[in-house]
């Protein structure tokens, strides 16, 4: 590694003041929770942004619109939800938290003394989560079940913990830090959009380096997130019915107008009815890609394409890379 990657590591644990406490705009509180913090433009039209949390930032509920990963590189902590409970985060762990979970994250006092305790969060969109976590969301790690539930409505639960990573871990993350800021860097006139494929990797070796652990173990929050609400509803029937769904048929299923329909898919994914069955119809042609030897031209139709032209521009928007590419860097046939 370079020296600039050298000095970044020394960085990691030395604060300026600046970087001491995000501050969130939109304060606001409600019925359920006093002190409720909304994210708003965190991202900052970026596709992946990465937070430091230590000692010092304050503490504070708040509920993010953005899928949200945080790994205790030094210390304990604990993460609360609305319900009151907290759970003990160690050194190593990534949490996972499922987004508009209304939650707040403190340093343990009782395990460690306040200055040695530094959490970093990974934020990103639902849509580009999906697209981020697309190599994973088919394979049979409980972390793949988990985003799935987390990326597409089902019954979830508010947040996944994994503990024990491998002897890896940490280096990956470093490496994952490193390039996540450096691909956000308000230094740099441009950055170049082919950077997110080194991000991209290394966020899924990330998370691979906890399933390749010796003594894997994951904690699951007591509360999930049901199903039973309209949006989620809709979502459902937008997977099982992707390859030929359509909006009218939405309509006259759920009996809502096409301006709803939108506005509930909007508030609970950010994404339009057509970016959500994008996303979809990408999600099954990359499980077909990656576990079966099916030609190309079947995938396209299954998953409700018609020309080939179509899916491989929406494919490469989505993913990075070709089809073909996909299969050669990802092609693992279930057994």
């Amino acid at each position: 590694m370079s020296i600039e990657y050298d000095t970044y590591l020394k960085s990691l644990e030395t604060f300026q003041k600046e970087d001491l406490q995000h501050v969130y705009d939109d304060q606001y509180c409600n019925e359920t929770v006093a002190g409720i913090i909304g994210e708003v433009g965190a991202l900052r039209n970026r596709p992946i942004f990465l937070l430091r949390h230590t000692w010092a930032t304050v503490a504070k509920y708040h509920q993010l619109s953005v899928c949200k990963l945080c790994y205790v590189y030094r210390g304990n902590f604990r993460i609360y939800t609305d319900d009151g409970k907290y759970t003990v985060l160690s050194q190593g762990d990534l949490c996972i938290v499922t987004p508009l979970v209304f939650q707040k994250f403190t340093i343990d006092f009782d395990k460690t003394d306040s200055e040695k305790n530094i959490l970093f969060n990974i934020m990103l969109s639902v849509h580009e989560a999906a697209r981020f976590f697309a190599p994973l969301l088919s394979q049979s790690y409980p972390f793949s079940n988990y985003l799935n539930q987390m990326l597409y409505g089902k019954d979830c639960p508010k947040f996944m913990i994994l503990r024990e990573g491998s002897e890896d871990t940490l280096t990956v993350a470093q490496k994952l830090f490193y390039e996540i800021d450096r691909f956000n860097d308000d230094n740099k006139k441009d950055s170049d959009p082919k950077d997110c494929v080194g991000i991209l990797l290394l966020l899924n070796l990330f998370l691979l380096s906890y399933g390749r652990s010796t003594l894997p173990h994951y904690t699951f929050s007591d509360v999930r997130i049901g199903n039973t609400t309209p949006a989620a509803q809709i979502i459902d029937y937008i997977r099982l019915n992707f390859s030929d769904v359509t909006l009218n048929e939405l309509c006259e299923h759920f009996h809502y107008t096409p301006s709803h329909i939108c506005k509930l898919l909007r508030r609970h994914t950010g994404l339009s009815f057509k970016e959500n069955l994008t996303n979809e119809r990408m999600r099954y042609a990359c499980h077909l890609l990656s576990q079966t030897s099916k030609p190309i031209n079947d995938i396209i139709e299954e998953s409700g394409y018609f020309t080939k032209e179509y899916f491989y521009r929406a494919f490469k928007k989505h993913c990075g890379m070709t089809p073909g590419e996909y299969r050669k860097k990802y092609y693992n046939p279930i057994s």
